[in-house]
């Protein structure tokens, strides 16, 4: 299979806040594990709200915040909870921007 992704992947577990609203349109602030960190974008574990594609997120690591849409979801039982593609929106820097310093993008 080809690889598809223009951005280098940085394989670490940070431990974000994720907060928006949940597929009831209810306000939830929890905290996620990141891993597979971009510039554009990670995928998060360990949330247990109910999330859906397509929905906005905040994420929030080492003081900083920045916008993300969720890519996809994938539901799965026991304690990694629901696991999340996400991908940033707008043009602030994304939170983790100091531990992907001197990667390179592959175009």
């Amino acid at each position: 299979m080809d690889e598809r992704r223009q951005e280098h992947r940085v394989h670490v577990e940070l431990r974000v806040k994720v907060s928006g609203a949940d597929a009831c349109c209810e306000n939830f602030a929890e905290h996620a594990i990141a891993t597979n960190i971009s510039r554009s974008g990670a995928l998060l574990s360990h949330i247990h709200s109910e999330l859906r594609c397509g929905d906005l997120v905040a994420v929030e690591y080492g003081g900083r915040r920045a916008q993300y849409r969720i890519v996809w979801v994938l539901d799965s039982e026991g304690e990694s909870g629901t696991r999340i593609a996400i991908h940033r929106v707008g043009n602030r820097p994304c939170p983790w921007e100091e531990l992907l310093i001197g990667e390179t993008v592959g175009y």
